[in-house]
């Protein structure tokens, strides 16, 4: 196992150090907001501390990433296979923005999709992507999230959602709030 100090690197530095690597298991210790951590990576695993920035994961290829803090937007953007574990917040999809899910599962996440668009440009597909497990509970005074939170344009095919909802009873797998949700296939 390799053990890498994040604090105060620059992404593309912490990106390359990961890249040349050569153990299957990769710690990262002091992560803080450095993007595209594991992009594309197959064959890891890595144990993140901290909270990492934006696009962890995309086009994840096999790898396995397990958070032990929040992370920020667009968590496995375009994952084709690999597994999320454990992240806080695992997407926040804003104002015009695109998320997509290809394969892969996220699982232990209480907050999987918080996805808000007023500007009707957004969208998150997730297409064979499994989520089990995320069960939100209540932080605050809002008491009707669920994981998936939606306000925009949400889509699933063939996907598998499953051990899912929210603590209070309140809420439930997908809350849609304004928007259009299509399943096209797929379990919930």
């Amino acid at each position: 196992m390799a053990r890498i100090n994040a604090q105060n690197q620059d992404y593309r530095d912490l990106n390359n150090l990961i890249r040349s690597c050569g153990e299957d298991t990769i710690e990262l210790d002091g992560v803080m907001g450095q993007r595209f951590i594991a992009c594309g990576m197959s064959g890891k695993h890595f144990r993140v501390n901290g909270v990492p920035g934006n696009a962890m994961g995309a086009y994840l290829n096999g790898s396995d990433i397990e958070v032990f803090e929040n992370a920020q937007d667009a968590v496995g953007d375009t994952m084709n296979d690999g597994k999320i574990v454990g992240c806080n917040q695992a997407i926040v999809v804003l104002e015009e923005t695109r998320v997509e899910l290809v394969g892969g599962t996220i699982e232990d996440c209480p907050s999987v999709i918080y996805f808000v668009d007023t500007t009707n440009k957004s969208a998150v597909r997730i297409m064979g992507t499994t989520i089990r497990n995320c069960v939100y509970e209540k932080t605050g005074e809002i008491d009707y999230f669920a994981p998936i939170y939606v306000k925009g344009f949400f889509a699933m095919e063939d996907g598998e959602i499953s051990s899912c909802g929210n603590k209070s009873g309140n809420g439930g797998v997908i809350y849609l709030v304004d928007g259009y949700c299509g399943i096209v296939g797929g379990t919930i």
